[in-house]
């Protein structure tokens, strides 16, 4: 076939790196919050009903 197989992103490409410490930085700095009170909040947010939004047509 004709199709040209294409390498998968290198450890040491530029994006790649940036783009995971990225992430990184962003599951560091959200996996502490509210830890002490999760259950609660947790709770809180299951036991609200689900209201299904419509289209956006609907509101204009």
């Amino acid at each position: 076939p004709s199709a040209r197989l294409v390498p998968a992103p290198y450890p040491d490409d530029p994006y790649v790196v940036t783009r995971d410490a990225a992430i990184a930085d962003a599951a560091i700095a959200t996996s502490g919050i509210d830890d002490d009170d999760d259950d609660d909040d947790t709770a809180l947010m299951d036991s609200q009903p689900h209201e299904p939004c419509g289209s956006p047509r609907d509101t204009q």
